[in-house]
């Protein structure tokens, strides 16, 4: 097996090739169930699968649109759904032993729209625990890195991140709390959009947190992360946090028109030396490719922001999950670690919490005001060991917890859009990535410079090796060594309080 033999390659490339008959929606899913079984039992990315004869049906129906004429903007495409969301009649577990044997009725609203597209469901992939745990799972096992399966994908949408850089499918829609979709696309070479709070509907979705957590695309291009946020996006009535501002992909890039900004001081002390050299060329590539260059300053501290976002994200986490407080002894010792700190929040310190981060929205929208995206890393490191779970910057050595998700947390507690798109490999061959973030509402923004970046690094989908070495357990009779693991080396009811975001919504009609 070669890596031209990955299949489904891109979204556009399959609507392409069914649109000239190079090949069938039935021939795709034939050859995606055959990629899942031949890699999956190595990276352990997705822990579901739709049964064969019913994708093979929707398969035969979306040939038969082809050939009539009448396609849809997904149709044939198979796409994989974290194991949060809602498939009706497939498993919905949220990575946990407490839901192991819990059916959807229904679809979620994301999954509804994407049927409606066209879009063939084929996998359930692969989470931390509720979004929250560590990285080695009890109830699944870890979920193992394409480029290196010793390493870690990052998380929590962990499994359609490693689906996507092994080719195992096209498209997948994830979670992201504090950096769920952006840290597992870094770390494995892909693509992930964080949409604005609001734009996407999260009915059908287990709950994580109100303030921080969106639903959002993941792709192995820009292009096809935008075509799946405008299917996915739009008002939804079964959720009042959703707001009626419509989404179109935008497919013209004009690399002079774009004002990137750039605030060193903000990220350079946190990352390894690998990193600041993929941003730095990535901003000499905007220069000479003619886009304004703007110094970014007034953001508040990384850090700040960081622990801010956690620590909204932990009580409101604790708050959703507290009818799990009898089932504690079955879960992953991370995810009752976050839970028990999140209970110690009182009512006046989450109230507290709030107003801070309205504080760090204004600011941070304040800082963007003369820039179209500021241009960061998404990471401060490249994917940790499985068998460390602690982050190497450089000559330091950072626990896990305390550097994930340092630069990609304000994302989520502002509810700015942020994008990250892959920025080449290290002399070991891990994956690097660089991010976009913007006001609310300006996705386009993001996608046009990621888009942009796209085309200045002349760099097409990173495709790791195809057939990985085996490293470690992955099997289910393994995975308790893993769970042991979990509570040592890495520890040191949609419920709704409130609607949109005001001071979101208030900015809704100005923005586009």
């Amino acid at each position: 097996m070669t890596a031209s033999d990955i299949t489904p390659h891109t979204a556009s490339e399959l609507l392409t090739g069914y649109r000239e008959g190079a090949f069938s929606p039935p021939e795709i899913i034939a050859r995606t169930f055959a990629r899942i079984a031949a890699v999956n039992p190595v990276i352990n990315a997705h822990w579901h699968t739709a049964p064969d004869t019913a994708a093979a049906a929707d398969a035969a129906r979306s040939a038969e649109r082809w050939r009539a004429g009448t396609p849809r903007p997904l149709e044939g495409v198979p796409i994989g759904i974290k194991d949060v969301i809602d498939v009706a009649g497939l498993p919905c577990t949220g990575g946990s032993r407490v839901y192991r044997h819990r059916h959807a009725r229904t679809d979620a609203t994301v999954v509804a729209r994407l049927r409606a597209a066209g879009a063939i469901v084929v996998t359930k992939d692969a989470t931390t625990e509720f979004g929250i745990g560590g990285p080695l799972n009890p109830a699944f096992g870890p979920t193992r890195n394409p480029w290196n399966p010793g390493h870690w994908t990052g998380g929590s949408s962990c499994g359609a991140a490693a689906g996507l850089a092994a080719g195992t499918i096209p498209l997948a829609v994830g979670t992201d709390a504090g950096g769920s979709v952006r840290m597992p696309a870094a770390w494995s070479g892909v693509v992930g959009l964080k949409p604005t709070m609001g734009r996407v509907g999260r009915h059908g979705v287990m709950p994580c947190s109100w303030h921080a957590e969106v639903v959002g695309p993941m792709a192995r291009t820009v292009a096809d992360a935008s075509r799946l946020l405008a299917v996915i996006s739009g008002y939804d009535p079964s959720d009042p946090r959703t707001v009626p501002i419509g989404y179109e992909p935008t497919t013209q890039v004009d690399v002079r028109s774009l004002r990137i900004g750039v605030a060193p001081d903000w990220w350079r002390p946190l990352v390894d030396t690998a990193t600041e050299r993929a941003v730095g060329e990535a901003v000499e590539a905007f220069r000479d490719g003619g886009a304004q260059i703007v110094p970014v300053s007034g953001l508040p501290p990384a850090r700040e922001l960081h622990d801010l976002s956690y620590a909204i994200v932990f009580a409101e986490a604790a708050w959703i999950h507290a009818s799990h407080a009898d089932h504690h002894d079955r879960m992953d010792p991370v995810a009752v670690q976050r839970l028990d700190a999140g209970r110690g929040v009182t009512a006046a310190e989450y109230f507290a919490l709030l107003q801070r981060r309205a504080d760090a929205q204004r600011r941070t929208y304040a800082a963007l005001e003369d820039v179209d995206v500021l241009l960061t890393p998404t990471t401060v490191t490249t994917a940790p060991r499985l068998d460390q779970l602690n982050l190497t910057v450089d000559d330091e050595t950072v626990p896990l917890h305390r550097g994930y998700a340092l630069l990609t947390a304000h994302a989520n507690l502002t509810g700015f859009p942020a994008l990250a798109v892959p920025a080449g490999r290290t002399p070991t061959g891990l994956p690097l990535s660089v991010q976009f973030t913007a006001r609310p509402w300006n996705e386009n923004a993001c996608c046009r410079a990621g888009r942009a970046f796209e085309l200045l690094s002349g760099q097409p989908p990173l495709i790791p090796d195809p057939t990985p070495v085996r490293h470690g357990p992955t099997t289910n009779h393994d995975r308790g060594n893993d769970a042991s693991i979990a509570g040592t080396a890495y520890l040191s009811g949609d419920l709704d309080p409130g609607g949109v975001d005001p001071f979101l919504g208030q900015l809704a009609s100005a923005e586009k």
